[in-house]
């Protein structure tokens, strides 16, 4: 990858066009970093641009199930960028410079010495390889790979296509590549055991990702896994990860519905500033709606009402939910036409 600050950001452009060719937008996004990183608008002398310098250009992929949980933990996430650029205008630019420039010179020593060494491993390599020729049992087994472990690395190929479930790769195993169904259950079950994929973990990332993006409710989350082959536990602790322990009593309500709650209620502890104020999946739902709801404003009352319930349930949510948010959303309006 070029030094030049300019080619670089035509790299991470063209990382940007393949997450969205691979359709990967909504599982993985881009940190990137650059040893002239600058920000747009910003002076080429402004140490806030140090907050994305490094020794290396770099692009560093990160998963958005890890990016959300994140979020979700933090209280204040969009004040950590501000907080970090008034730290580093605190040290000046004089002693990050010559920070970065120790550290630039120690990846050239280090790009040295890893040249070196991978030099003796090749040398190593070759030797075993001789003797494996030449009948040496020991040195011999180095080189055997079974069929599992093929298995093992063709799993690794379609995981780093995209996230998949374990029924999606045990098909594709079994069906596109031929493989015995033992041999692709064990191959499985030791990459499951060693954290490399997760059934949980995808359904946590397939839940965050449809809220996020389509406020699905639980309950239609739910049949979707199912339909992609992840059992009822897996769903429901990935879910949960979400939702919270309301997730367990997945019913007519979605799973999440708090009783008794008024969307007015919350937004005057939203005002008032109470941290769990935006906790409520509901209230989070409310919230969009009446983005949809005030779109629509041009439209006839029974048109307006039709087309948001509409969006609602091809959602999965609940009439009972559905009926509150269209109450308060026309509560809004009424209460607006006297103010």
């Amino acid at each position: 990858m070029g030094e030049d600050f300019i080619l670089f950001l035509a790299i991470v452009e063209r990382c940007d066009a393949i997450l969205e060719e691979l359709d990967l937008v909504g599982y993985i996004q881009l940190a990137t970093f650059h040893p002239h990183y600058q920000f747009e608008g910003e002076e080429v002398a402004d140490p806030g641009s140090y907050t994305n310098r490094s020794p290396y250009p770099t692009v560093h992929l990160l998963r958005a199930v890890d990016v959300s949980r994140a979020v979700d933990a933090h209280p204040d996430t969009e004040s950590i960028p501000v907080q970090n650029v008034e730290k580093l205008r605190t040290i000046g630019r004089e002693r990050l410079y010559d920070t970065l420039q120790s550290l630039t010179a120690l990846r050239v020593d280090a790009t040295t010495e890893t040249k070196s060494s991978n030099g003796a491993r090749v040398a190593r390599a070759k030797a075993a390889a001789e003797k494996a020729v030449n009948g040496d049992e020991i040195a011999k087994t180095l080189f055997e790979t079974t069929d599992v472990d093929r298995a093992k690395s063709q799993v690794l190929r379609f995981l780093n296509y995209k996230p998949r479930t374990r029924a999606e790769l045990r098909k594709k195993l079994i069906d596109d590549k031929l493989y015995d169904p033992a041999v692709a259950d064990e191959a499985l079950d030791h990459l499951q055991r060693t954290g490399v994929q997760s059934d949980v973990d995808y359904a946590e990332q397939f839940a965050r990702m449809k809220w996020r993006t389509s406020k699905w409710a639980p309950a239609q989350i739910r049949v979707e896994l199912k339909r992609r082959g992840i059992d009822e536990r897996d769903a429901r602790e990935g879910l949960t990860r979400v939702f919270g322990d309301d997730v367990n009593a997945v019913g007519e309500s979605g799973g999440y519905v708090r009783r008794g709650t008024v969307f007015e209620v919350r937004e005057e502890a939203r005002a008032a500033g109470a941290e769990s104020a935006d906790d409520d999946k509901s209230y989070e739902l409310f919230l969009a709606s009446r983005k949809r709801w005030a779109l629509s404003g041009g439209m006839a009352p029974e048109k307006r009402r039709r087309r948001l319930v509409g969006w609602l349930q091809r959602r999965g949510h609940a009439m009972s939910l559905i009926q509150r948010i269209m109450d308060s959303l026309e509560a809004e309006d009424e209460r607006a036409k006297y103010e």
